[in-house]
């Protein structure tokens, strides 16, 4: 059974559980107090009722059904049995919390949808270069900058290499509605704000991935509210456009089958997740028991307290804090990520200086010219400043020189060999 990947280090005392429990937002009250018998039934009557006034609505109602609201998830049969083990994760802090909030147009869900050698062409919007360098727009500055940011971020903890070239078939925008028209190579735009974590989110629909809580297993993780979803849209930021509710609920549909965001854990603090909301929650059985923790310690019912409801109370004040400041990938977005591409790590150390390393993610098509030439970003020198070095790879403490044409999957093979090399730099 799988782990929660968030985390609680230890216990607090009465007097830190008692300011943690103040501090549970309100929202758990309105997931403790939604209407279960809302059922994906009454949901498919709303979006009926709009398609006969809309032929461009696609509509799709693969929600949770009533059965997942009154069945124990895995998840809840794990925490109400006190089994759950908590891993440590530091909160990764933000100067401002993104808004992961976005209108996206699904692709069928593809496997297959790589970039070819994790090769991600683009180039920028001409519009955005203008403001950004010529009338030097504080939002297009920033939004620059979180571009620049976030295709470094994705170098520098996966294989993925998004590449500014002339004519690509993907173009990057400035926009104050972010979303993306794709997944993987089906996307011919990103648009972003000036939000740091909304811009790796949406470079993560360009790599190929789905939102986190679409996942097939999803219903084990989290509990989704369709109609008050709905609502919440309609009458908020949708301002009574039945099409934009209807787009933005889409954006929780449950997948049918395996997809890329599937190859790691799932996360609550990946990047491509949604913040918890009047949509979603931890699962409903969770939340109860977090409501009634935070009851007894207001009460004053010591007795009625148990570790476990501490942990809980911990677990959720987190899981709210670190998803109100999701800025980059988390751990399992870098393993889902890498393992998607099939991307090696290699180790590449210097001659000169035994201690000075570089451990990184190499596509394995990659050639030992690329590999220098991704020394040399990391290293801070000139594009080619080591192309004349000889770069060594040492298979079971045999040292082979390698030529530069020399390709990284011809070089090391099997997934257990020792990728360590050797450059005189």
């Amino acid at each position: 059974m799988q782990k929660l990947r968030t985390a609680i280090s230890k216990y607090p005392d009465q007097q830190g559980v008692a300011k943690a429990a103040a501090n549970v937002p309100n929202i758990i009250k309105q997931h403790a107090t939604q209407a279960l018998t809302k059922t994906k039934e009454e949901l498919a009557t709303l979006l009926k009722a709009q398609q006969t006034t809309s032929n461009t609505v696609n509509i799709k109602t693969s929600v949770v059904d009533q059965k997942d609201f009154k069945q124990p998830s895995p998840l809840v049969k794990n925490v109400a049995g006190n089994l759950v083990k908590f891993r440590a994760r530091k909160l990764r802090p933000s100067p401002s919390a993104p808004s992961l909030v976005e209108t996206h147009d699904k692709s069928p869900m593809d496997n297959n949808n790589i970039w070819p050698q994790a090769i991600v062409p683009f180039q920028f919007d001409g519009n955005l270069l203008q403001n950004a360098y010529v009338n030097n727009n504080g939002n297009s500055v920033q939004v620059m900058q979180n571009y620049i940011f976030a295709i470094g971020h994705y170098r520098q903890h996966t294989c993925i290499r998004l590449q500014n070239q002339v004519n690509a078939p993907v173009t990057f925008y400035e926009n104050n509605n972010p979303h993306t028209n794709g997944i993987g190579t089906t996307t011919t735009q990103v648009h972003t704000d000036v939000r740091q974590g909304t811009t790796v989110h949406e470079l993560g629909h360009l790599i190929g991935f789905f939102h986190t809580m679409t996942r097939q297993d999803r219903n084990n993780w989290v509990s989704f509210y369709p109609v008050p979803c709905y609502n919440f849209y309609l009458n908020g930021i949708c301002g009574g456009n039945a099409n934009c509710a209807l787009n933005w609920i889409g954006q929780y549909t449950q997948a049918n089958a395996f997809t890329t965001t599937d190859r790691a854990a799932y996360d609550y603090t990946s990047i491509m997740h949604y913040q918890f909301d009047q949509c979603m929650s931890l699962p409903v059985g969770v939340v109860n028991q977090v409501l009634q923790a935070q009851i007894n310690i207001n009460n004053g019912n010591w007795l009625a307290v148990t570790n476990n409801d501490i942990a809980l109370i911990n677990f959720y004040v987190n899981i709210h804090n670190q998803m109100a400041n999701l800025n980059t990938l988390s751990v399992e977005d870098v393993v889902g990520i890498n393992q998607h591409y099939g991307c090696l790590q290699i180790t590449v150390t210097s001659s000169n200086n035994n201690a000075l390393a570089y451990v990184f993610n190499m596509h394995p098509q990659s050639t030992v010219a690329e590999i220098k030439r991704e020394v040399e970003w990391r290293h801070g020198l000139q594009n080619g400043a080591l192309s004349n070095r000889i770069l060594i790879y040492y298979n079971n403490n045999n040292a082979v020189r390698l030529q530069a044409n020399a390709v990284l999957n011809q070089i090391v093979i099997g997934p257990n060999q020792v990728t360590q090399f050797q450059l005189n730099f």
